[in-house]
């Protein structure tokens, strides 16, 4: 009778563990999604903001007779359909193809950008163009409207985000942000490709992986394959796949358990090619160990290790005890700037926390054609020694906002006690871009 009654005893016990930790994980999954749905709906509000701004400031082109008032306004527009653009993305609407609506967002900017420099050219605006920028502010319009409508329903509870694969806030008798989504993506099914002069084209808009176009596709075992190998320095226990990435790159993503407890890594691998493409370890870094010197060149003889030859460290940042490093590909002392990689550092114990080569996979070839003819170096330096005290100078390709490169002269300096960086076209001796140094203990950041 004892026997049975201390059976009973372990049995309501086990009962209790089983219930508290359905209860402990289902506290967690409704914190998770609490979580991430402010997520969205902080993204889904800025996009809100960011396309109402945008639709105001192409209401005030129609007036605009000024080259200095348009290039305002259309560096106004730019940025503000790049962070559109960013906020678009962060919403879980990975299964949808968006194109239009994205390209609008994308064109929009580059449309004003092109007029702005065409009116700095001493050239006017046409009838045609006048005509076009009032139909982007038609569709920003329409755009604004639609999404405000979306945000009114959130608000109301009559529309839930969706998070793709999990269906976190789907309520089946409800409409699910996807849908409404779709319909916003029909609004835009006419939007026309802008056919303009100027640096900015349709083919923007189709930009591909330099890199990754030729090569074939590996399969969801070879990227596994990669993980592992990128990743050796860890102790990995698993690799599971998570849901594909439809970036303009297109990837596999995994998530890695390791056999440390507080480790979680997040990486995806490029379906062309497969090359890593991003990689983050969410673990905290408590201490530092390494100095500057030593993390930078751990993280340059991982690229070596991996086949990333040639990469010269550029600028770093110290974030906690962490540095994320930036790394550029050399072409005969040329420094191809476009060709980025970052690389983040444990200064714990030296390990990889961080990786992204996205501009290295767009941009990277091993051999660029340079221009034959070439301002002389020392006339280069006497057009930057006639504004700053030039510190050090080398050649660099640049890119520009037409998405151009353009070979450069790069001259560090001084002017009072700022540090700045000037780039002189090495064909032109024109002054193509200025960047202000910020120098501090956590490192050297450029604006």
């Amino acid at each position: 009778m004892r026997k049975r009654n201390y059976g009973y005893a372990i049995f309501s016990v086990l009962i209790v563990l089983v219930a508290s930790f359905g209860i402990y994980q289902y506290t967690c999954a409704k914190q998770y999604q609490r979580m991430v749905n402010n997520q969205y709906h902080r993204s889904f509000s800025d996009l809100l903001d960011y396309v109402g701004n945008i639709e105001l400031e192409l209401k005030k082109g129609k007036a605009v007779t000024d080259s200095s008032q348009m290039s305002a306004l259309s560096a106004d527009i730019w940025k503000k359909a790049a962070f559109a653009q960013e906020n678009l993305g962060q919403l879980p609407i990975s299964d949808l193809e968006l194109e239009n609506t994205a390209k609008f967002l994308s064109q929009v900017g580059d449309y004003t950008y092109s007029l702005s420099k065409k009116m700095m050219d001493g050239e006017s605006i046409t009838l045609e163009e006048k005509q076009t920028m009032k139909e982007l502010g038609d569709y920003a319009t329409a755009l604004y409207h639609s999404l405000s409508t979306m945000q009114d329903h959130l608000y109301e509870g009559k529309l839930h985000f969706t998070d793709t694969g999990k269906q976190l806030f789907l309520n089946a008798d409800e409409p699910d942000f996807n849908s409404n989504m779709e319909s916003v993506e029909k609004e835009f099914a006419d939007y026309p490709s802008l056919i303009y002069d100027g640096p900015f084209s349709e083919h923007i808009h189709q930009f591909e992986s330099k890199y990754l176009k030729t090569l074939p596709e590996v399969t969801v075992a070879d990227a596994e394959r990669i993980v592992r190998e990128f990743l050796s320095e860890y102790q990995i226990v698993s690799v599971n796949q998570l849901e594909d990435g439809n970036g303009t790159i297109s990837t596999y993503c995994f998530q890695v358990q390791t056999d440390e407890e507080d480790t979680q890594i997040h990486i995806a691998i490029s379906k062309k090619g497969g090359y890593p493409v991003w990689m983050l370890n969410n673990k905290h870094v408590s201490s530092d160990g390494l100095s500057i010197e030593d993390a930078i060149e751990k993280a340059k003889q991982f690229l070596s290790e991996h086949h990333y030859f040639n990469m010269k460290e550029s600028y770093y940042e110290r974030m906690g005890n962490t540095l994320l490093i930036n790394f550029a590909y050399c072409q005969n002392d040329v420094i191809a700037y476009p060709d980025l990689i970052k690389v983040k550092i444990s200064l714990e114990d030296g390990k990889i926390m961080g990786f992204e080569s996205n501009g290295y996979l767009m941009n990277h070839t091993t051999n660029r054609p340079m221009p034959e003819t070439l301002l002389s170096s020392d006339e280069a330096y006497q057009i930057a020694s006639n504004v700053m005290k030039v510190e050090s100078q080398n050649l660099a390709l640049i890119p520009l906002d037409t998405k151009k490169e353009v070979l450069c002269y790069e001259f560090k300096g001084k002017i009072d006690q700022d540090q700045y960086l000037i780039y002189l076209n090495a064909e032109t001796g024109k002054q193509e871009e200025i960047l202000l140094l910020l120098v501090s203990e956590s490192g050297t950041l450029t604006i």
